[in-house]
């Protein structure tokens, strides 16, 4: 994509269905050749561009940053949503910006109801879209930051969030989800007459509530920043840019089990956390150069609960990652880099890590693919292999990366039941120390 070392990819998103990913930042170029609209859609092997997107590339301008980018998107009912901005003239040298969503669904876009500030990020909590970033009151409705999408409207969430010493500067960078509970994170410290949330805050269906003490600087009683939210091991964890979290030191990363923060044996960084994605039963974070004494992390490591571990005897990356997902259980990693390990890898790359590998690397198969049917299933299906199965171990796995069942293959027909698993695209894999065969299967309820 671009130049080599100076484009970047700030955000990514899964469309499960239809087996897609799609990046977006500021690079005009796929292919080498190709030009898009600052977003391209990925199947695993080909970029492609997307015309209708292309078509409104002038309204991807990244104010603050004065660039042309898209910074956030996310895939909900099967459209993918990205934050836009157009620009009028107002007379004397003066200009009128207007915000915006946009909806791409079917090759046609759709322009939702304006905003007065840019959008930062994006969840789906209880089947409905928020939205969070720069935006105040676009009408004669307070948002204050942070809103939710009733399929006509935008409507406010609560009080939304404020800074007491300057409530324009107030922003929220981030919204997740964990434990069915919905958190957004940024720069504020109150939410109507809640105060002191310090950048952290839980939705209780009527309120935003505190998280203890939050995330703050090294001076405890200033607002730290949030920059990335997400769910491991049942626990909330959350990366930005602070020192501590609730009344200990926590650098750039800390978690929250519902009751106290806890650090995670202290990495520290030359900038922010700004991503984290669980993949294969570990939390990965990508930020500024991540250090912990007696590793390599570069810019980006994993955390298995316990320890810090690098990718690529240390290699990771050689430049800032900006956001992380999984897509057809790879890790995909976006970002200003121009290598991953070993290899050359232009702002976006992939780590395949089914296994223990340490290796950055494309996962290679053979003759022994993986067969499921009936697919779609209920629940129960069965796998049918071909060439050498003797030795082979079988492991499901899903969107997110998470083993959800491992067997010995008895058999080249192996039933396996996981009706007690979430509708959705699950990987089957038939490993053994040789080779890797994959397959797909899509669980309905």
């Amino acid at each position: 994509m671009g130049n080599p070392g100076a484009t970047r990819v700030f955000a990514m998103a899964v469309d499960t269905i239809n087996n897609i990913l799609y990046a977006g930042g500021d690079f005009d170029t796929i292919n080498d050749t190709t030009p898009v609209g600052y977003v391209a859609k990925w199947d695993g092997t080909t970029w492609s561009s997307i015309p209708a997107i292309d078509s409104i590339s002038g309204a991807f301008y990244f104010q603050y940053g004065n660039y042309y980018a898209v910074n956030a998107m996310i895939v909900y009912h099967e459209a993918l949503y990205l934050p836009a901005s157009v620009t009028y003239p107002a007379g004397g040298g003066q200009y009128f910006t207007f915000y915006y969503v946009i909806e791409y669904k079917g090759d046609s876009v759709k322009w939702l109801p304006v905003l007065d500030g840019e959008v930062n990020c994006f969840t789906v909590y209880n089947d409905t879209l928020y939205i969070g970033g720069d935006f105040v009151e676009p009408d004669t409705v307070a948002f204050n930051h942070v809103a939710k999408w009733d399929g006509s409207n935008w409507q406010p969430v609560g009080a939304g969030f404020l800074l007491y010493s300057n409530p324009y500067a107030a922003s929220v960078y981030s919204l997740g989800v964990s434990n069915g509970k919905l958190y957004a994170g940024g720069y504020f410290d109150q939410s109507g007459s809640t105060t002191h949330l310090f950048s952290i805050a839980q939705w209780s269906d009527s309120a935003w509530e505190s998280l203890g003490r939050g995330v703050s600087t090294t001076d405890t009683t200033q607002t730290g920043q949030v920059e990335s939210i997400c769910s491991y091991k049942n626990n909330l964890y959350v990366g930005g840019a602070f020192a501590c979290a609730g009344d200990d030191t926590a650098h750039y990363i800390a978690e929250w089990d519902g009751v106290n923060w806890y650090s995670l044996n202290e990495p520290s960084s030359s900038g922010t956390v700004d991503a984290l994605q669980p993949y294969d039963n570990k939390l990965y974070a990508g930020g500024g150069a991540l250090i912990v004494p007696g590793k390599k992390l570069a810019y980006i490591g994993s955390w298995d609960g316990i320890q810090w571990d690098s990718l690529s005897s240390g290699y990771g990356v050689n430049g800032q990652v900006f956001a992380l997902t999984v897509f057809q259980n790879n890790l995909y990693v976006g970002g200003q880099f121009d290598s991953a390990g070993d290899i050359s890898a232009n702002s976006i790359a992939r780590w395949s890590s089914p296994d223990t590998s340490t290796e950055v690397k494309q996962l290679k198969t053979n003759d022994n693919q993986v067969a499921v049917y009936p697919n779609p299933s209920s629940g129960q299906f069965t796998i049918k292999t071909t060439g050498r199965r003797n030795g082979y171990t079988i492991e499901v796995y899903n969107v997110v990366g998470e083993k959800v069942y491992e067997s010995v293959a008895s058999n080249s027909q192996n039933i396996i039941n996981l009706s007690g698993c979430a509708a959705g695209m699950y990987f089957v894999y038939l490993k053994s120390d040789e080779s890797v065969g994959v397959g797909k299967v899509v669980i309905t309820k």
